[in-house]
């Protein structure tokens, strides 16, 4: 038996456990949009950074180390190259492939700049191969040119977009960014002028496509950064039905103060009260991933937050604190007390149930002790508050059937016996 009563929760924590669109059938589907795109929004800004570090230590080694032979073939042969891509995306034959050429296809396109990276696509064009092999080859290029030239990487490789949303699709996403913030005029008109050519429509039965979502939304945050106003147009004339999503995956963290407060006067105009959540939780977590509670202030006195605004940021920073601390460490009394006091401050009405939140997440998140360190922790604050409420927040929340003995134990601590007596029947389960 698994007890889960805090759907959104469990989605945003999956960021760090799976990949992009796959849900758990179990989830509310505003709850899992908001966990599987926040993972996205961050892995694919993290895999963007990494990229530039590495690339910038691959050109000063390539620099200066001469290019390792491949075995008896020659890495200079496109057709060769060609084939070895092949082989490594087919799981039968992976292990055929010449993992030495590709590294030395990855380390040459590495140091290429963007005429460089054109002109080797003109060459492998001319070559008479496959079509689907020089696809294959071609494809490896798209991430280097996106970096280098993206207005070219999307001009050559759009065309790709509708047949591989998913692959070449989301790899051309930061493309749009790129070419915003060098030209956002030239970046808004050729978005504006492909999705009226139908660019972004798909083949299957879904009429919305996630991809243009994607370019949507990483425009719009380009824009939300340089001119708020065009943000908020371009936000506006998106359909109802599909703002709150482009909103969830834009980013906002490099914008300044003013930026913050602009994304959150955006979402409370352009959307619904109740599909505010997801957006205003997506930002909030990326600006401030670990609680930091001097930040969640900080935040909050920015937007000039709601009260509701206000207990939802105070909730989640509570429970990415002690997740967080969680996994560094055991957590402390003191840790609790801290949180303790931060909701208080914050949303006085709502500190048990948030402190149970957030004592299920740490939890949830293991480490040293696990449930049974926590429980103990919880049953300390019990003690002090006598309320319910945190109880059965925290064993409705954690995986309390994963570890009965504990589980049951606190339980028992539970004063209203209707209530206690659910819990420990949907432990027996």
């Amino acid at each position: 038996m698994k007890i889960l009563v805090f759907p959104l929760l469990d989605s945003l924590r999956r960021k760090r456990e799976t990949g992009l669109m796959k849900v758990l059938p179990y989830l509310a589907p505003l709850a899992a949009l908001i966990g599987v795109v926040t993972w996205g929004i961050h892995q694919q800004r993290e895999e963007q950074e990494m990229t530039r570090d590495v690339r910038d230590l691959q050109r000063e080694v390539v620099a200066n180390t001469p290019t390792p032979s491949v075995s008896r073939k020659s890495a200079d042969s496109w057709q060769f190259l060609a084939e070895q891509v092949r082989l490594s995306g087919n799981p039968a034959t992976e292990d055929a492939a010449d993992t030495d050429a590709l590294d030395t296809l990855t380390e040459r396109l590495a140091t290429m700049n963007g005429h460089e990276l054109l002109a080797a696509l003109e060459e492998i064009g001319g070559l008479g191969l496959q079509p689907d092999l020089r696809k294959m080859l071609e494809n490896q290029f798209i991430r280097f040119l996106v970096e280098e030239d993206p207005q070219s990487a999307l001009a050559v490789f759009c065309d790709r977009i509708r047949d591989d949303p998913d692959g070449v699709g989301s790899e051309l996403v930061p493309a749009i960014g790129e070419w915003a913030q060098r030209d956002p005029a030239a970046a808004t008109a050729w978005l504006d002028r492909e999705t009226a050519a139908g660019l972004f429509e798909t083949k299957t039965l879904d009429p919305q496509s996630a991809v243009r979502l994607e370019f949507e939304a990483t425009l719009s945050g380009i824009l939300l950064a340089s001119d708020p106003a065009a943000a908020a147009d371009r936000i506006e004339n998106i359909p109802l039905d599909q703002r709150a999503e482009v909103l969830q995956l834009m980013s906002i963290a490099n914008v300044t103060t003013a930026g913050w407060a602009a994304f959150v006067d955006l979402t409370r105009t352009a959307l619904p009260a109740e599909e505010r959540e997801g957006p205003f939780v997506s930002a909030f977590s990326e600006l401030v991933p670990d609680g930091d509670f001097v930040k969640s202030a900080a935040f909050l006195e920015a937007i000039s937050a709601t009260p509701e605004e206000r207990t939802l940021a105070a909730s989640w920073a509570a429970g990415n604190r002690l997740e967080t601390l969680a996994g560094q460490r055991p957590l402390t009394p003191d840790d609790v007390a801290a949180t303790r006091a931060w909701l208080t401050s914050q949303a006085p009405a709502a500190v048990e149930n948030q402190l149970g939140e957030a004592l299920a997440r740490a939890a949830m998140e293991g480490g040293e002790g696990g449930f049974s360190a926590v429980a103990l922790l919880a049953a300390a604050e019990f003690d002090r508050s006598h309320n319910d409420d945190l109880l059965v927040t925290f064993l409705e929340t954690a995986d309390a059937s994963d570890h009965p003995a504990a589980a049951r134990q606190l339980a028992e601590k539970i004063t209203d016996s209707t209530r206690r007596n659910e819990i420990l029947e949907a432990l027996k389960e």
